[in-house]
């Protein structure tokens, strides 16, 4: 069940639990896609939103944890499942995403995936501010719909074949531009809409 919470800042990431595991959060704000600057953060940082968002609160489990706009899906072998949280598999095809990374949660730390909506892409020489799906390779263009390949790095997703998109399981993403750098010369990201 979701819930429309006041006071909720996705973007932090702590090493104790602020919400109750695996709750949902629907976005309050309505209006237009926008930004809005962070309270309590760098006056130059500017925090993105989509007025159809929602996010659920998670622990990531897994090593080294998840890193922003990486696909997460839920560890099963977590005690506190479905709200534990490691990144897709590197090498099976078909996951069941159940969000994206909004910001990077280390180990055994807690933070918000999102579930529906826009997720936004900012390019930035400043790696904080990097936002977007992470994704696999080039080629990515508006329209495509992205899950999880056999030939996949951890956490990032890439186009899928037609025959798949119909068995893809969890939640899917459509890409609504073509893949970027992402400022870091290293790293594809792509704005896309989570489909919940």
């Amino acid at each position: 069940m979701s819930q429309k919470l006041l006071g909720v800042d996705v973007n932090r990431v702590t090493t104790t639990p602020t919400h109750e595991l695996g709750v949902y959060f629907e976005e309050a704000r309505g209006g237009d896609e926008g930004s809005l600057p962070g309270l309590g953060y760098d006056i130059l940082t500017t925090r993105h939103f989509s007025p159809d968002a929602q996010y659920k609160y998670v622990r990531a489990t897994g090593v080294g944890g998840v890193l922003k706009g990486d696909a997460c899906i839920v560890d099963t072998a977590a005690v506190d499942e479905p709200a534990g949280v490691v990144r897709t598999l590197t090498t099976t095809a078909g996951q069941t995403i159940d969000g994206w990374a909004v910001e990077d949660i280390p180990q055994n730390s807690y933070g918000w995936i999102q579930t529906r909506g826009r997720f936004p892409f900012v390019s930035s020489a400043v790696a904080a501010q990097r936002r977007g799906v992470r994704v696999a390779a080039a080629g990515v263009v508006a329209g495509n719909v992205l899950g999880t390949t056999a030939a996949g790095t951890a956490g990032e997703v890439a186009l899928l074949a037609a025959v798949t998109v119909g068995s893809a399981a969890g939640r899917r993403a459509i890409a609504l531009d073509a893949s970027a750098d992402d400022g870091s010369t290293t790293q594809l990201r792509v704005e896309a809409y989570i489909l919940g």
